[in-house]
């Protein structure tokens, strides 16, 4: 009998939502607010921006902060997932906030143990292909917080230029992508299985292929 193997899924924490709203401000800023259940939270985070970026400080736990705030825990985690929830929202309907002047927007696309979330951010800079990026903000949709550029795609239709970037837990493996390219060129692999992650077999393949590269 054959055992059942069970996706990732991650559960986010109350805590890992107060962290990731805590850690940017600069979200949290672009909520409306008004005549929100969660207005008095809002109102918190924004009024202590400075603190709690403060590295030297540890953030409140739930119940510190319920107290301070005299809302009770359980609507303290509702309201944290609420405005998340809306930010992803906005980000989704209206990926121009995210960005500032001179910035240039992408779709970021992260993927941690098999689970993608995507989200669009403006960069001052365009990642390369290998380099690290930090991004907690995405950890309570997925569990990841340290990703790996692996490929950074440019798309350009009817006038307009938009840029995608894969990112994923694993540090790349520049030789397989190497060895993939070449078998591609060659006519020796598909389009699917240039861009999807190779299997251990065609793995093997590739590098009794191109063993001499």
């Amino acid at each position: 009998m054959k055992r059942k193997i069970e996706e990732y899924k991650y559960k986010a924490s109350t805590r890992d939502y107060l962290v990731a709203l805590s850690n940017f401000p600069c979200f949290v800023k672009l909520l409306n607010a008004t005549n929100k259940p969660y207005l008095v939270l809002h109102a918190w985070l924004l009024t202590n921006e400075a603190s709690l970026l403060d590295e030297n400080r540890t953030l409140p736990s739930i119940k510190e902060l319920s107290q301070t705030l005299q809302i009770d825990s359980g609507k303290i985690t509702r309201y944290l997932k609420m405005m998340y929830d809306e930010i992803h929202e906005l980000n989704e309907k209206e990926p121009d906030k995210f960005k500032q002047d001179g910035q240039t927007l992408c779709y970021l696309s992260f993927n941690y143990l098999g689970q993608y979330v995507g989200f669009n951010l403006g960069l001052s800079i365009l990642p390369k292909i290998g380099e690290g990026f930090d991004f907690y903000f995405i950890k309570p949709l997925n569990g990841g917080s340290n990703f790996y550029v692996k490929s950074v795609n440019h798309h350009y239709d009817n006038m307009r230029h938009t840029i995608s970037i894969q990112l994923t837990y694993e540090l790349p493996n520049l030789y397989m992508q190497l060895l993939r390219e070449k078998a591609y060129l060659n006519h020796d692999i598909s389009l699917h299985d240039y861009l999807s992650e190779p299997s251990f077999s065609l793995q093997e393949k590739l590098v009794k292929w191109y063993r001499n590269l």
